[in-house]
């Protein structure tokens, strides 16, 4: 087990009220890829603790979709990743926003459908929360935007996005 692991598993074991199903999100995040089908239970554990909190539900379907995903159920992996844009729809988390859409984006771009992946992509940079995330996740979205955009065929577009990316780092 990693440090990091252990750090939050240590987290989780004393959290309580409001604090367990941030701490269940926080966990199953960090193990999306290591562990996904452990992250998909935190997650869900984590979700259901959270009706009221858009922001860690939309993280907690965030995670459910991308380990999906990582396990190759694209199905599943799109239906959580559009509960989790719905839900950052709700927050008042920029972070999320930028996060729920690139999700769902990276599902449709797996199943082909990279026009979709573009313009959602696209849609959320534009939008005020995408514009307020932090550098990090405005550089994500525009480096997986110049993706979709090499993928359809339009290396103006790619190259833009790819100097974008690297500017917003």
């Amino acid at each position: 087990m990693s440090a990091g692991v252990a750090e939050l598993e240590a987290q989780l074991a004393t959290a309580t009220g409001p604090e367990r199903p941030r701490a269940l999100a926080r966990l199953a995040w960090y193990l999306r890829r290591s562990d996904p089908e452990r992250a998909i239970l935190l997650a869900e554990e984590a979700t259901s603790l959270t009706s009221d909190d858009p922001t860690t539900r939309a993280w907690t379907q965030a995670t459910t979709a991308l380990a999906h995903r990582r396990m190759g159920r694209t199905q599943q992996a799109e239906v959580c990743a559009q509960a989790a844009v719905d839900s950052a729809s709700e927050a008042e988390d920029a972070d999320i926003w930028a996060v729920a859409h690139r999700t769902l984006a990276g599902v449709r771009a797996r199943q082909g459908r990279w026009a979709d992946a573009r313009d959602l992509l696209t849609q959320c940079l534009e939008s005020r929360a995408g514009r307020a995330a932090a550098p990090m996740y405005r550089a994500w979205l525009l480096d997986d935007l110049a993706v979709a955009h090499f993928r359809l065929g339009e290396p103006e577009a790619g190259r833009t996005c790819a100097a974008q990316s690297l500017e917003a780092a």
